[in-house]
């Protein structure tokens, strides 16, 4: 299953170090990122990237293909909808949540899916608005993807499974069928969790883990099998 921007001109809503990979999905799909709608100053990401300097690098790759026009950025106060116009998230949590409500009371918005064609989704699959799922992945049949959740890159999730609003499945996961992740919870890059697994709220698995047995909300396991590894109290105020 693919949604196509149909050259429709697209608007995002913030950024994170995904900015280039969403970029590529709008691309793909016969989009233009016209503007960045930004609400808080640039910072420094992990890596030393600022948001400026992604954008000017998006820019140069633009113009090297022949796009004649760049992306623009412009400041929350100043937006107005305009028609034609699709409208999606740039970043990743709860923390989305005031900027979700306020622009669905004043303009009424919707977000869009963005679903790299090189991922392979079955037709029944269930998506809710702004998820993402970028290249590479496998998700069978019956599978529901909550609002604004996140599949990273080249991973599986198997028939029936259920991830959670603000939910992030990292890179080279494997659900198997029937797994339910929680809201805002985090699968980490390469674990393997077996079948009808409840990974609770806010739950975190930690990198290569292979989850054997429920995970409580709130709580991090790690290893083979997982195991708890912390209860952290600090959690729950991430998903709010």
């Amino acid at each position: 299953m693919v949604r196509t921007f149909d050259s429709a001109s697209v608007v995002m809503f913030g950024h994170n170090a995904l900015f280039g990979d969403y970029l590529d999905i709008i691309r793909a799909n016969g989009g233009r990122l016209r503007k960045v709608i930004v609400n808080v100053p640039d910072s420094e990401t992990r890596n030393g990237k600022y948001f400026a300097q992604r954008l000017e690098e998006a820019n140069r790759m633009l113009a090297r293909l022949g796009e004649t026009s760049g992306i623009d950025v412009e400041y929350i106060d100043q937006f107005r909808p305009a028609p034609g116009e699709k409208y999606v998230f740039g970043f990743l949590g709860p923390k989305l949540v005031p900027l979700r409500t306020r622009l669905v009371s004043e303009f009424g918005l919707g977000f869009e899916p963005m679903i790299h064609p090189a991922s392979s989704i079955s037709p029944s699959v269930s998506l809710g608005q702004g998820v993402v799922v970028l290249a590479g992945n496998i998700i069978a049949s019956g599978v529901v993807l909550g609002d604004h959740c996140l599949v990273n890159r080249a991973g599986s999730i198997g028939h029936d499974c259920s991830i959670g609003e603000f939910a992030n499945i990292g890179p080279g996961a494997h659900l198997a069928s029937g797994v339910k992740v929680g809201r805002a919870a985090f699968v980490g890059i390469g674990a393997t969790v077996i079948e009808n697994i409840v990974i609770g709220d806010g739950a975190r698995v930690a990198a290569g883990a292979v989850v054997t047995r429920d995970v409580a909300n709130d709580t991090v396991v790690a290893g083979v099998p997982a195991r708890l590894f912390k209860e952290n109290s600090a959690l729950p105020a991430l998903r709010e």
